[in-house]
């Protein structure tokens, strides 16, 4: 899905990369680096590496405060140079967007690491704090590449809320396990969505982008 949704505005310029900034790159390693922890953890856990899988969960420690400095940068960036289509803030509304991914991927990555001896609760936070990193590919698959246009963020929206009710559900009935740390990423997502919906028909974007350019 990231590949897809950014293959025209990042991969698909593979090996000139023509136009993008150098914090582009930095940005890209984060995430493939961060993606790449997704499907190696799960595999040292079944193979019964619990050492390798606890170091590498201490590099996500450097890992995901490099991961958000990379957002902090490409919001700067886009806030300088407005208008420029292949960035994730190029627009100011989207400034806010970006910022409220931050905050969601962050929360959710600090409540998986308060609950590391929980392995279920660990499990669930860190899958729904990916979910959420996974929002601008998302969008960008239906908006540009389903060529939906504006359509694609509601569209995103019901993705991800349908995505986490299904991972209920299928803990709730199949599973019959713990799945709090879906409920509480559900509640957050809706709670997120109001909060971009008022955003958006109040025109409170108009001050708030403001004050975050100011800051960045």
């Amino acid at each position: 899905m990231v590949i897809v949704g950014f293959f025209n505005s990042y991969f698909g310029r593979f090996p000139h990369f023509n136009g993008l900034p150098d914090m582009a790159h930095l940005h890209a390693i984060g995430f493939l680096a961060w993606f790449a922890l997704l499907i190696i953890q799960p595999l040292l856990i079944r193979y019964k590496q619990v050492g390798i899988h606890r170091l590498l969960g201490k590099f996500s420690y450097f890992l995901v405060p490099y991961i958000i400095f990379t957002i902090i940068g490409m919001m700067k960036h886009s806030y300088s140079i407005h208008g420029t289509h292949y960035l994730i803030a190029a627009q100011p509304p989207a400034l806010y967007f970006s910022m409220i991914g931050a905050i969601t991927f962050t929360t959710f990555y600090i409540l998986a690491i308060v609950n590391r001896k929980n392995t279920a609760f660990h499990m669930r936070y860190i899958i729904v704090s990916s979910i959420a990193l996974i929002n601008p590919a998302i969008s960008r698959f239906f908006g540009a590449e389903l060529k939906l246009g504006p359509a694609g963020g509601p569209l995103t929206a019901m993705f991800v809320i349908l995505t986490i009710t299904g991972l209920i559900i299928y803990d709730k009935v199949k599973l019959k396990k713990v799945y709090k740390p879906y409920v509480v990423a559900l509640i957050f997502n809706i709670m997120e969505n109001i909060s971009i919906l008022t955003f958006i028909h109040t025109h409170a974007w108009q001050s708030i982008a403001l004050k975050i350019g100011q800051y960045l």
